[in-house]
């Protein structure tokens, strides 16, 4: 299981992602939340902690995206690790070039 808190950002997932993901307001209310991708689409609506609307939504194969306006969301999804650990190892071979300046 993976988890992460996103504030007023947006998270995507390549099409290659399967299993389950949960979203959840943090704290207070989340407006704006949008997803996309998913078995269970929404667009722009309101979460809080007392109405998990986001909860055991599934991956299908689509490139994917949660997003939120104004709040914070805990997004939570199943990752077998055996394709974390890939995903990383790749990453660490071909990291994303980052320039930095000198002065």
């Amino acid at each position: 299981v993976v988890m992460t808190v996103i504030f007023n950002d947006k998270l995507s997932f390549s099409a290659d992602f399967d299993g389950k993901i949960s979203v959840f307001a943090q704290e207070n209310t989340a407006e704006g939340v949008s997803i996309r991708g998913l078995k269970y689409n929404a667009e722009k609506i309101t979460l809080t902690p007392e109405f998990p609307l986001g909860v055991s939504n599934e991956f299908v194969g689509e490139r994917a995206e949660i997003s939120v306006e104004n709040g914070a969301l805990l997004v939570i999804w199943e990752e077998k690790f055996k394709d974390f650990i890939e995903k990383i190892n790749n990453f660490i071979k071909k990291p994303p070039t980052i320039i930095l300046g000198w002065w």
